[in-house]
């Protein structure tokens, strides 16, 4: 509950100059802490929300099927690189780096690989990547 404390000046009888409430500019208002606790976790949960990675299960047979229409001439059947200077998804390395870096590298593509923006959905790159990790 809001608690209100008057901290305006006083008459020579000790009360308020204001007549019941009538100066709002004049009180201090002091939250309980058991209102703020609740808003504070509030926008704990909604400020995670924002800055958290987007989680959402991809399919790891759809991404098989794409990776081995896309990839599979470079990167191998089983992730072991065919081409010089591509990275092999068997042994792990490349496997280190984070979705969001793997999601971005297979938009923007990178020297020798293509880039697959608006050639491939998100959902679709997300789903390639769901297969990568199963490699290992």
């Amino acid at each position: 509950m809001l608690s209100v404390q008057h901290i305006g000046k006083r008459g020579s009888n000790g009360r308020s100059r204001w007549p019941n409430n009538f100066d709002i500019g004049a009180y201090r208002h002091s939250w309980n802490s058991m209102q703020i606790r609740p808003l504070t976790l509030v926008l704990s949960i909604v400020w995670l929300i924002c800055i958290a990675d987007p989680v959402v299960a991809a399919d790891v047979f759809q991404g098989r099927d794409i990776y081995m229409t896309h990839c599979e001439s470079c990167h191998g059947v089983d992730g072991e690189s065919m081409v010089p200077g591509t990275p092999s998804f068997a042994d792990g390395d490349t496997l280190f780096r984070t979705d969001s870096e793997l999601f971005t590298q297979i938009r923007a593509g990178n020297n020798l690989m293509p880039a697959y923006r608006g050639f491939l959905s998100d959902a679709e790159i997300r789903d390639v990547i769901a297969y990568i990790r199963s490699l290992q």
